[in-house]
């Protein structure tokens, strides 16, 4: 079987352990985001990255999500993995 190309799969870190477990476990309150999960035409991949942990770029990022979870009046839309790469690298 043919691993799933960059393209094909969606990366998600997230520092929130116990959010994580409240997806991992159906928890009521995440069935919103399980919801959206399950929208997504990709291979989703859910990867826990410790808090303060020295990572280069980490404040960047956090500071980079806090950002885009402000509302604004665009629809979402789909963001290439080499558009988010470069995003993220610029940050750091």
């Amino acid at each position: 079987m043919d691993q799933p190309s960059a393209e094909d799969r969606t990366l998600i870190c997230s520092d929130s352990q116990s959010l994580l477990k409240a997806i991992e476990n159906e928890s009521e309150e995440t069935c919103e985001i399980r919801a959206k999960l399950l929208q997504v035409k990709s291979d989703v991949i859910i990867h826990l990255v410790p808090k303060r942990m020295n990572i280069p770029g980490n404040e960047a990022a956090d500071k980079a999500a806090k950002k885009a979870t402000t509302k604004t009046n665009y629809p979402p839309r789909p963001v290439s993995l080499t558009a988010t790469l470069s995003c993220v690298n610029r940050s750091i």
